[in-house]
């Protein structure tokens, strides 16, 4: 994960446009505002799977990441410790998914 995308990580989180952990994004999803969800790299499989049924079974899913970040890293970003994000606006979270999508297409040429 790149700079830049942690950078608009926190300016979400300062917008008041980042859910974060389980139930948040949880509910993000169900009430249709979640524009992007975000995983950490060590989120335990179930949650995962939990977070993905409730993304296929929404009006219009959100995509869903997994970053190569950890909790703990994500904590720094955050401001609490979780392993679930969910980012609401638009605009961030678009600007967020490209990010994201050239960090792992930078990383596979390694």
């Amino acid at each position: 994960m790149t700079n830049k995308a942690i950078g608009m990580i926190s300016l979400c989180r300062k917008a008041g446009k980042l859910k974060t952990g389980f139930d948040a994004v949880k509910e993000a999803i169900e009430k249709d505002e979640a524009r992007l969800v975000i995983y950490a790299a060590d989120l335990s499989e179930k949650s995962r799977k939990s977070i993905d049924w409730y993304a296929e079974q929404a009006y219009s899913p959100p995509p869903c990441r997994q970053t190569s970040l950890t909790m703990e890293e994500l904590s720094a970003v955050c401001g609490k410790r979780t392993g679930i994000l969910a980012i609401t606006d638009p605009g961030f979270a678009q600007a967020v998914h490209r990010l994201l999508t050239q960090s792992n297409e930078e990383e596979s040429d390694l």
